[in-house]
């Protein structure tokens, strides 16, 4: 942050929240980094406000419960039963550990296999480029602009204690989907707007349908999804991960904005990982020698001011402002 010039460092502080103050500072690490891809102080200040923007790093297990709650409050059942079926479908998906107060690892609700219920990230993997940091290791950092997209799930022993033949009938699914995946009553790439690798039968979904893929996979295992775009052709592709090795064989898909999603119908606790811990493995970073992303980052306009609500003594002085005028305007018409 001392690198920036005074004026330029008080004019980012004025768009940043509390949550966002703490990023700023936390990118102040990155020094050696950002000077890589700006050599002037104007370019590294676009770089590091772009850097606090709302990228995939948590689960939104509230929207996946309210639509569960949503699903059953539509059907016609007594009072009673609905009351009960809610509050069973509101636990659906229990957060078992957070990370600065979101939550990072999940897990179904005792009794809940068979409900296929399925959990997005906070937000997508924009279309428009964005800063990816990802963490290398335990004091290193990686720093790049990208259009593509990376995170990982890491699946752990249960909660609660399974039968023996329980996992005959379990399955977790990490995929992508669009806005308008529904996270209920399906699995990633049961439907037109979402793909899914799944851990009973090794077999990427789309459409509803099934393609041989990989091997399966569960317990103690750490999957990985990726997205790789090519702004000049306007395709995208997936690409999986197993256990810090990639995957043979990519599948095509939307080229939009995609929201990571895992589907868990299984007694396993499932952690995110969207960079704030190592990756198994490390996604691709971008072309050598293609600054594409970064020309079309500080390519983009400055963000307007946020409007911030007046104080109390605000909306004093500016209501003794307006009486004054009035005053003043009376006073001058009776002249």
């Amino acid at each position: 942050m001392h690198t920036l010039p005074r004026d330029a460092l008080l004019h980012a502080l004025e768009y940043l929240e509390p949550m966002e103050l703490r990023a700023m500072a936390l990118v102040s690490r990155w020094h050696n980094s950002l000077q890589q891809h700006g050599a002037l102080s104007s370019d590294a200040f676009r770089f590091l406000t772009h850097c606090v923007d709302r990228v995939p790093s948590f689960a939104d297990i509230c929207l996946t419960n309210t639509h569960a709650t949503a699903s059953t409050t539509n059907h016609r059942y007594s009072f009673i039963s609905k009351t009960i079926m809610c509050l069973t479908c509101f636990s659906s998906i229990e957060p078992v550990a957070y990370d600065n107060g979101q939550v990072v690892t999940m897990a179904l609700a005792k009794g809940g296999v068979g409900g296929n219920r399925c959990v997005r990230a906070n937000v997508p993997f924009e279309m428009t480029p964005r800063v990816a940091v990802f963490q290398t290791t335990d004091r290193t950092w990686f720093v790049d602009v990208v259009y593509d997209g990376y995170f990982e799930i890491s699946i752990a022993d249960p909660i609660n204690p399974m039968r023996d033949d329980a996992t005959l009938d379990m399955c977790i699914a990490i995929g992508v989907a669009s806005p308008d995946f529904e996270v209920v009553d399906q699995q990633p790439g049961w439907d037109d707007n979402s793909y899914g690798y799944h851990s009973d039968d090794g077999h990427f979904f789309t459409s509803g349908q099934p393609h041989p893929f990989a091997a399966t996979f569960g317990m103690h295992d750490t999957i990985g999804c990726g997205i790789q775009r090519d702004m000049t052709t306007h395709d995208s592709i997936l690409y999986f991960t197993k256990n810090g090795q990639r995957l043979g064989g990519t599948f095509p898909c939307l080229h939009d904005e995609l929201f990571p999603v895992v589907g868990i119908d299984a007694d396993y606790t499932v952690r995110l990982n969207f960079g704030h811990e190592p990756f198994r493995c490390r996604p691709p970073p971008s072309t050598e020698g293609d600054t594409s992303a970064l020309v079309a980052l500080q390519a983009q306009p400055w963000p307007a001011a946020p409007t911030r609500p007046r104080s109390m003594w605000q909306n004093m002085l500016a209501a003794v402002d307006v009486f004054a005028k009035r005053t003043t305007s009376l006073m001058y018409c009776s002249n």
